[in-house]
This record gives structure tokens, C-alpha cells and sequence, in this order.
């Protein structure tokens, strides 16, 4: 358009309909491949938030066994069968717990610890942690895979038990060769096109855990510590399935 009659210094501004076309186009472009990274980096950045949020869930538990002289327990509720699949079902549960005494506890009580103030588990927002499907907290496309055999201390299957110094009271026979309990976490959006993709945490004796990217123990990454992607943070090592 024009803001003037034609003459020697008329200017033209806006823009023509070819430009206006060309624009359009480019930014139709720049948004379809976008979309198309966006869309596969969201599964994993959900199966990354999962596997981080689990090794936080071992932190917070070894932290609290110390700071309150007795024992804890993540318990493995619930894992999926197919987590190596690409249907649209996810599934994975996990409890926080906290024992009534330093060794042997009897009874447990969801996180946050309320019961022994009187008496009564009434608070038990913190305690469990579903992130499948039909949960609010879901996590669509990532699932907790199975982690094989856990016996735990005292014949708590499937428990990672904490002591009061912080390391896991679980019998030797439920870590791996390497000394870790393995628990992972898979994207079912990267099934469904053929790529296999996971985070697994790896939980010493120690009671410290860290999360690796598609298995790759003791790899550096630089400024990163040892054995995880670029996008992870470190906090130690782990084994084991369920």
C-alpha cells in the first residue's frame, strides 16, 4: 500500500500480498518442525522427570531414616508388563514410607510422618506417587518397568528399606553384580516408533542413587559427573528390577 500519490518520494509500506504469502509459508514451515521436535521431546522429558523425581523419592527417604533414627521404605507398588511396548497404556506406582523403629518396624505409615503425633496416619498426601493412567498426577507415555526379584529386609518384597546411617538394610541377594538396585523408567512414545528409550536409576548400598540414559553406566559427561545425558543431574548409583 501506499501512503502517498505516486511522485519521486512517495514510500511504500506494509507489505504486498506476495510477502504476506511468503511469511505465512515460512512460519507454517518453522511450526511443522517444531511440533515434530516438541512431540518427541515431551515423552522424554517425562520419562527423564520420572526417573529424577524416583531418585529424589531415595534422597528424601535415606535423609529422613538419619534425621529421625528409624527406618524408611520406597515399596514398588505396581509396574508395567508391557512397559517395553508401545501401546497407550502406562502404568507405575511407589510408596514413600517411615518405620516405627530404627530396625525391625512393625508398622509404617505414609509420608509425610504424622502418625506419631496421635497415633493416626491421617496425612497421606506425600505417601504415594501414581504415575499412570487415570492418575492426576499421570505422566502420559512412561511407565515403571519391571524390576525383577527385590526379597528386602525381613521379607518385605519389593521395599528398599533405609537405616538410621542412610545405607539400604536389603539382604545382598537383591543387588546386581555391580552393587546397584536398578529401577526404570521407559518412553512408550519411543517404542511406537521403533527407538528403545529409558532412564534407569541406580541405588547403591550407600543408599545415594543417580539416573543414566539408555543404560549408559560409567560414561562421562563433561560437567555433568559420571553417567548421565546432558540433561540429567547426578546423585550416586543403583541396580536390581521388579
Amino acid at each position: 500500500m501506499r501512503t502517498c500519490w505516486p511522485g519521486p518520494t512517495c514510500r511504500r509500506s506494509g507489505f504486498t500480498l506476495v510477502e504476506l504469502v511468503l511469511t505465512v509459508a515460512i512460519v507454517g514451515m518453522l511450526l511443522v518442525v517444531g511440533w515434530g521436535s516438541l512431540d518427541r521431546w515431551l515423552p522424554r522429558y517425562r520419562t527423564r522427570h520420572a526417573a529424577i523425581e524416583f531418585a529424589n523419592a531415595v534422597d528424601h527417604l535415606r535423609i529422613l531414616a538419619v534425621s529421625e533414627n528409624r527406618q524408611t521404605a520406597l515399596y514398588l507398588a505396581d509396574y508395567d508388563p508391557d512397559a517395553e511396548s508401545g501401546n497407550d497404556l502406562n502404568i507405575g506406582v511407589y510408596w514413600r514410607l517411615a518405620g516405627n523403629a530404627a530396625r525391625g518396624s512393625t508398622t509404617w505409615e505414609f509420608l509425610p510422618t504424622d502418625a506419631q503425633h496421635d497415633g493416626s496416619d491421617d496425612d497421606q498426601s506425600e505417601g504415594i506417587v501414581d504415575i499412570g493412567a487415570g492418575s492426576p498426577t499421570r505422566l502420559k507415555d512412561v511407565s515403571l518397568a519391571g524390576w525383577g526379584t527385590i526379597g528386602g529386609p525381613d521379607g518385605l518384597a519389593d521395599h528398599l528399606v533405609f537405616s538410621p546411617f542412610g545405607w539400604l538394610a536389603n539382604p545382598n541377594s537383591d543387588f546386581d553384580s555391580h552393587g546397584y538396585v536398578e529401577i526404570r523408567f521407559t518412553n512408550k512414545a519411543a517404542y511406537r516408533e521403533g527407538r528403545a528409550e529409558s532412564y534407569t536409576v541406580r541405588i547403591a548400598r550407600s543408599g545415594f542413587a543417580r539416573v543414566d540414559f539408555n543404560d549408559s553406566q560409567f560414561v562421562s559427561v563433561s560437567g555433568h559427573g559420571h553417567g548421565v545425558d546432558a540433561h540429567t543431574r547426578v546423585e550416586s548409583a543403583s541396580s536390581g528390577g521388579g
